[in-house]
């Protein structure tokens, strides 16, 4: 049985993966995250009880016969989000709570549909469409802040998560070298993900909804290389060298012993000073994307 076959009775039901497959940066060991939201804009209802458990069940066979990881945190994010939520949600705070936020910047920031792309489509649109609730009447002079604020705001609750789970204190060696990586890992992708989306947004001037939705197609490496496909050599210079840095980082990160490897103290301070120069070259690309010095102040301010 096909994944379109199981799901063909539910076209408002969108299925997308995030992380690693979101960003077409998946490799043997990559986690398979997949995301569920329910079109129910006009009046759309989420499948019942059951076929929820039949589609859970045929994902997890899917999951097991191609041998991918298993899903994170014993499938606790295998759960529908319905739309209006999404944008009803928005702010308050049940956004956090219901996991909401989450499920909303990364189907902006890092998506790929799964199955019924034009739902998932119809979503992303529909998503966005909540941040540009004053463009049309202020065309002129709009700039995505509320946007910006809320990848910002991401960013912010990515790192807070993490000092939570660092908090959790434990004796496990096993346990203290995934705290190690799962840091790694924030200081590259995540960071980069969030920020590449800023830098193309401020250097562009991705002010329209068109502009900005074109521009979440991409994946964040080319949200940065197209931002500054024009850019001076010395820009050029800042955008090649990160991109080497990644390049790092991802196959580093993707090693079978990773996690052991980096619980080294050696390896440990090599790839957090590795780290301290990616982040130096996404900021020093990000003070040159503000060319004209309108948003910057808004990421602080």
């Amino acid at each position: 049985m096909e994944v379109q076959e199981i799901f063909s009775a539910f076209p408002n039901l969108g299925v997308y993966a995030t992380g690693s497959f979101g960003r077409l940066e998946a490799g043997e060991r990559s986690d398979i995250d997949l995301f569920f939201i329910i079109d129910d804009l006009d009046g759309g209802k989420a499948p019942g009880k059951i076929d929820k458990i039949r589609m859970d069940s045929f994902l997890i066979d899917l999951i097991e016969r191609f041998h991918f990881p298993p899903l994170s945190n014993d499938g606790e994010y295998l759960q529908y989000h319905s739309a209006q939520e999404l944008q009803d949600k928005l702010g308050g705070r049940d956004d956090d709570y219901l996991n909401l936020f989450t499920a909303r910047m990364l189907l902006l920031l890092e998506s790929r549909p799964i199955c019924h792309a034009e739902t998932y489509n119809r979503m992303v649109d529909a998503t966005l469409e909540c941040y540009f609730r004053d463009y049309h009447d202020h065309e002129t002079g709009f700039r995505p802040i509320f946007l910006i604020n809320d990848i910002i705001r991401f960013w912010k609750t990515l790192c807070l998560n993490y000092e939570n789970k660092r908090t959790l204190k434990s004796d496990d060696p096993k346990q203290k070298a995934k705290n190690h990586l799962r840091n790694l890992k924030l200081k590259y992708r995540s960071l980069l993900f969030c920020f590449a989306t800023i830098i193309y947004i401020m250097r562009r001037e991705a002010y329209t909804k068109e502009s900005i939705r074109r521009i979440l197609g991409l994946t964040p490496i080319k949200r940065l290389i197209e931002a500054f496909e024009d850019g001076e050599e010395d820009e050029i210079e800042l955008v090649n060298g990160l991109l080497s840095e990644y390049a790092w980082f991802l196959s580093t990160s993707g090693k079978e012993d990773a996690a052991e490897w980096i619980n080294e103290t050696k390896n440990r301070d090599e790839a957090f000073a590795n780290a301290r120069r990616f982040s130096d070259k996404l900021y020093q690309l990000l003070v040159k994307a503000d060319r004209k010095g309108s948003l910057m102040r808004y990421l602080v301010m």
